[in-house]
């Protein structure tokens, strides 16, 4: 399990590098720099040209690897830089609604959970049984999500090589 927390950490450190190269380059066709209407970095490039898919075949592939990369997210909320509880995913602000555009995605019920309990956690007056309840449904809430992340990495695994399965196994994406 330490290894896989180095190996996650120093892919998060690469990411975060290629992000950095990606949002400093001029948008094609003018818009937002990096590409993509919503918050935070989209490691769908990255993966596909990991996996070595051509178009056709990525069209299949995108939807499934949203699925788990997102639900990844959602599972661990201290990776969460533009999504999810304060200044992220669900968040009106951060998501560009103060700009006058609308969010790009629904908060999920994990996400939600955890804002809750943070909010809750922010009232010094909050008393033990209201800090309990917001803490079992966080709880519930991750529960579940592990069981949707189980399915949606069993539906990636159907579609992909032994070469492509053991690619997102090296990145964190499947296990």
């Amino acid at each position: 399990m330490r290894m896989r927390g180095i190996v996650m950490a120093a892919l998060f450190v690469a990411a975060l590098g290629f992000a950095t190269v990606v949002c400093a380059q001029p948008a094609p066709g003018g818009g937002r720099p990096g590409g993509g209407g919503g918050g935070g970095f989209n490691p769908a490039p990255i993966i596909k040209a990991q996996l070595g898919v051509t178009d056709e075949e990525w069209t299949v592939l995108q939807p499934k690897v949203e699925a788990v990369t997102n639900l990844q997210r959602d599972m661990n909320p201290r990776m969460n830089f533009g999504r999810g509880g304060r200044g992220g995913r669900g968040n009106p602000q951060a998501d560009g609604a103060a700009a006058g555009t609308t969010p790009t995605a629904p908060q999920s019920p994990l996400v939600k959970a955890m804002d809750d309990l943070r909010t809750t956690l922010e009232n010094k007056d909050a008393t033990a049984e209201q800090i309990k309840e917001k803490l079992t449904a966080v709880r519930d809430a991750r529960e579940k999500a592990k069981q949707e992340l189980a399915k949606a990495r069993a539906a990636l695994s159907e579609l992909l090589t032994q070469r492509q399965e053991a690619q997102l196994v090296t990145m964190g994406v499947l296990e």
